[in-house]
């Protein structure tokens, strides 16, 4: 079936339909069961920020992210976002997990970044030799990296995929579209501080959020508009 939004299991779309008691103690079971398989993490009564690998993210955070909460970057142009994103899951130290809502594309867009080759240019294998080579000698360096691709189209896929994580850090790309960013925001930090991992992902500037579904949330903005095709990361407390 194409053109269904998000996995058929996920209510959110359609929450208009009844449900079979059996079909929510399912749904019940499901979670009950992620959250045992979860890793035992004790977080650090004082922990160290994690850095991103890009100090200029890092000073904005204040060193880096945090284990058990979300940094969500705030993008006015969503591709400067995914691209902010693309060089965290590139560049950072730790052990990663990209989740997406398709694992090839998140194996072309980290090719693309590391050759400097338009992902466009490699998703459809239409490149110059010099191109070429550049992915070639990508494939070496992104294979000997610690990062393992999870693929989720729901929210509730996203969560499972979090706690269940071996990582420390997860990286989510993809999050617009599975909810409001209230119910996205909630949903990311309950499930960071469950498994004890650094969520980072990517919205659009959020308004109006009410303060009980950013609490374990870092907020940075990415603004461009304005800054003549460059962008600027700024903290929205910041003056």
């Amino acid at each position: 079936m194409t053109g269904v939004p998000r996995s058929l299991t996920d209510r959110s779309w359609r929450p208009e339909r009844p449900l079979a008691l059996r079909e929510v103690l399912d749904e019940l079971l499901d979670d009950m069961e992620a959250g045992i398989d979860a890793p035992d993490r004790v977080l650090p009564a004082d922990p160290t920020p994690l850095s991103t690998g890009l100090a200029m993210l890092d000073r904005v955070l204040v060193g880096g992210i945090h284990l058990g909460e979300v940094t969500v970057v705030e993008a006015d142009l969503p591709a400067q976002g995914d691209a902010l994103l693309l060089e965290i899951a590139r560049r950072i130290e730790h052990p990663a997990l990209v989740v997406a809502s398709s694992a090839i594309e998140v194996a072309a867009w980290l090719v693309a970044g590391e050759a400097g080759v338009p992902a466009v240019a490699v998703g459809e294998a239409r490149m110059s030799q010099p191109e070429w080579d550049r992915v070639a000698e990508s494939f070496g360096v992104l294979a000997n990296r610690d990062v393992d691709v999870g693929e989720a189209r729901s929210l509730r896929g996203v969560a499972r995929l979090i706690t269940t994580s071996t990582a420390p850090v997860v990286v989510v790309r993809d999050v617009a579209g599975l909810g409001a960013p209230v119910e996205v925001m909630a949903s990311l930090a309950r499930a960071a501080h469950t498994a004890g991992v650094a969520v980072v992902t990517t919205l659009g500037v959020m308004d109006d959020v009410p303060g009980w579904a950013l609490e374990g949330v870092q907020r940075v903005t990415l603004c461009a508009h304005g800054l003549g095709g460059r962008a600027a990361l700024v903290r929205p407390d910041d003056d």
